[in-house]
């Protein structure tokens, strides 16, 4: 743990912040902005853990993979999400309670290097939610034939469980590479009486390259690119977007509803991811910044964390499969709890057997 500043990077570094930090305390005075700051992370952390846990269960119990390969874009979602939750969420619900010192990736420099390198790559989920919109896409051209001959070849071999394996391991391994360089470069220093983790960088090109390729360019082109190109390929057949609420279903309608909550998820986390993406950029950037500055930054932060919950409920509540085995989970508990409670009541007490037992001898 260095306790003095080596280069004028970090220097400069450490002057933006605490000057943000002085100014950022004075304009968060009102409490109505740290209560709603606070409640917003909590309740972004506590629901958006659940619902991901529960979509998880739910898609591995039905092993849903085998019946559309897109679910395991969706199950490296949720799992991301999950890590977003941890790590986005508690952060910014702890900075209202915990005092800077005590924060956990200033805990040691191990784990502000495992914090930072965390927070980079989970937040390339869009490049995951491109991939399951181009499997929406290719599959749309193998069901119904469409598209050239080299489309048809790369249909065929995308929309495969092992293809869809191997496009999750591909990105992850990317992840990993354009944001290792967090591992040696971020480091807890001690500066006018805190502790602080921050990226020992004197250039912002490393997190510029990262930042925009697992962020910039999935989030703000490809998923808005895609789900135009899905939406008008169902528009152009006639076949627009379905969902199974009632009755069976055939395997058309479970397509359509897919391919209708795919899409939904893509404009979910184009919206949510976009505002976020200019606030970064726009916070890099920017020198002269103000304290009314600090609560609109604030709010674009807690907006975007409110996308991992929304994710994973869109398929809990409007993918049939899905919806049915949450169903069958809940009535299960429910039944496993009345079944408890019936035999509690069907036991009786000691004395009460006892006074049987003895009436039932004098009788004979």
């Amino acid at each position: 743990m260095n306790a003095t500043l080596n280069t004028s990077g970090i220097d400069q570094w450490i002057y933006d912040y605490n000057d943000f930090a002085s100014d950022w305390e004075a304009a968060t005075a009102d409490r109505k902005l740290v209560a709603a700051s606070a409640v917003v992370s909590l309740s972004s952390l506590v629901f958006g853990t659940v619902f991901n846990i529960a979509a998880i269960v739910v898609l591995v119990r039905r092993r849903l993979w085998r019946q559309h390969e897109g679910y395991l874009y969706l199950l490296a979602i949720f799992i991301g999400n999950i890590v977003i939750a941890i790590t986005d969420c508690l952060q910014h619900f702890l900075l209202q309670i915990v005092p800077s010192s005590l924060r956990l990736e200033a805990v040691s420099d191990f784990t502000c290097k495992m914090w930072r390198f965390l927070f980079g790559v989970v937040f390339s989920t869009g490049w995951y939610t491109s991939a399951l919109l181009l499997n929406v896409c290719l599959r749309d051209h193998l069901v119904r034939h469409t598209g050239c001959p080299c489309w048809q070849r790369l249909a065929v071999k995308y929309c495969t469980v092992v293809g869809s394996l191997v496009v999750n391991g591909f990105l992850t391994v990317c992840f990993v590479v354009t944001d290792c360089w967090n591992l040696w470069k971020s480091e807890v220093i001690s500066y006018d009486g805190q502790q602080i983790c921050l990226t020992s960088i004197s250039n912002y090109h490393w997190l510029y390259v990262s930042a925009g390729f697992q962020w910039v360019v999935p989030v703000c082109f490809v998923i808005p690119a895609l789900c135009v190109v899905v939406a008008w390929t169902h528009h152009r057949h006639g076949t627009g977007f379905a969902f199974v609420f009632f009755g069976e279903g055939d395997q058309n309608d479970v397509e359509k509803e897919f391919a209708s909550l795919s899409t939904i998820v893509g404009v979910v986390v184009f919206v949510f991811q976009v505002p976020m993406i200019v606030t970064e950029f726009w916070w890099h950037h920017e020198t002269d910044l103000r304290p009314h500055h600090y609560p609109i930054v604030k709010s674009i932060m807690l907006v975007f964390a409110i996308h991992i919950v929304v994710v994973p409920l869109c398929f809990l509540v409007g993918a049939k499969q899905m919806r049915e085995e949450l169903k069958m989970l809940f009535e299960r508990g429910c039944c496993n709890r009345n079944r408890q409670a019936n035999d509690k009541n069907f036991i009786l007490p000691l004395d009460s057997v006892e006074n049987t037992t003895s009436e039932n001898t004098a009788s004979d």
